[in-house]
């Protein structure tokens, strides 16, 4: 199995926090948003492609699907902020070559904004240990 969640999460998080500075995270989705805004990002599956499996190898390549999920509650301008706040995770990944799938507001509470976005791409196990680099394909 290719694990990269800890990775991206950690990336998109540093990049929200340069933003966002009040802004809590988490890769747990079980947990309630204690502070607003709040993300979570996690790593919801991860499949093997059969087509770059190798009998000494089976996990050469696989496809990663990553759940995003944005909580706001200010005043007036939730859905804004939350906006706002994706489009910092989408333009991550998008430079980290993932396709986004999904993007949609999820009815939460009359308080609390939330808007979902489901990302996916191709991972291999490249690693270059100077940059943390992981081998990130576009789907295809």
């Amino acid at each position: 199995m290719i694990d990269i969640e800890s990775w991206v999460y950690t990336q998109i998080v540093t990049e929200l926090r340069a933003a966002y500075t009040d802004i809590s995270s988490s890769s747990d989705p079980s947990m309630k948003p204690a502070t607003f805004p709040h993300v979570v990002i996690e790593q919801q599956d991860s499949s093997t492609v059969s087509s770059w499996s190798t009998r000494g190898s089976v996990d050469n390549l696989n496809r990663v699907m990553f759940q995003v999920d944005v909580y706001t509650n200010s005043l007036g301008n939730r859905k804004s902020e939350a906006k706002a706040i994706m489009a910092i995770v989408c333009d991550w990944m998008s430079s980290h070559n993932f396709t986004r799938i999904s993007l949609m507001p999820v009815n939460y509470n009359e308080s609390i904004y939330r808007l979902t976005a489901r990302f996916t791409a191709n991972v291999d196990m490249k690693v270059v240990e100077s940059t943390n680099y992981y081998g990130l394909y576009q789907n295809y």
